[in-house]
């Protein structure tokens, strides 16, 4: 199948110069509306925000096929390795508080950690941190 950005589905039988719109996919739909989830400064066990969590996962049984990855993060400060297994730590739990939430383990891809890798912010302040020590959410189809 061929994908254009005008106006009806194509397929290769519909030939050149036909008015071709890309199907609209839920699972583009969820990635943007998901949020991620915070945490405090050295901390993995208990995320900040538990109400978010729950929100993704009961937007998340809107698309039951499509298919979880958390990647786990932590602030620019701090040891490299570090780093690493706090950001791994803080994916780990995601994990589980989703599986405990009642999202199927199989629909769960994979949880990495990124460490400081990836910030959403790069300024040294207080919400800059707070908004890097974060779980994100991917959904894949």
């Amino acid at each position: 199948m061929v994908f254009s950005s005008a106006l009806t589905f194509c397929t290769p039988s519909s030939g050149a110069g036909t008015l071709c719109r890309r199907p609209r996919l839920a699972a583009v739909r969820l990635r943007n509306n998901l949020r991620d989830i915070l945490f405090a400064f050295d901390q993995y066990e208990d995320p900040t925000n538990k109400a978010t969590l729950e929100a993704n996962v009961a937007y998340s049984y809107r698309a039951p096929d499509i298919r979880i990855r958390i990647d786990g993060y932590t602030d620019t400060r701090g040891d490299i390795v570090y780093n690493l297994v706090l950001a791994q730590k803080r994916a780990d739990i995601a994990r589980q508080d989703l599986i405990s939430l009642g999202i199927p383990a199989e629909r769960i891809v994979s949880a990495v950690g990124w460490g400081k890798l990836y910030p959403t912010c790069d300024f040294d302040s207080d919400e800059c941190w707070d908004s890097n020590r974060r779980a994100h959410l991917r959904y894949y189809w």
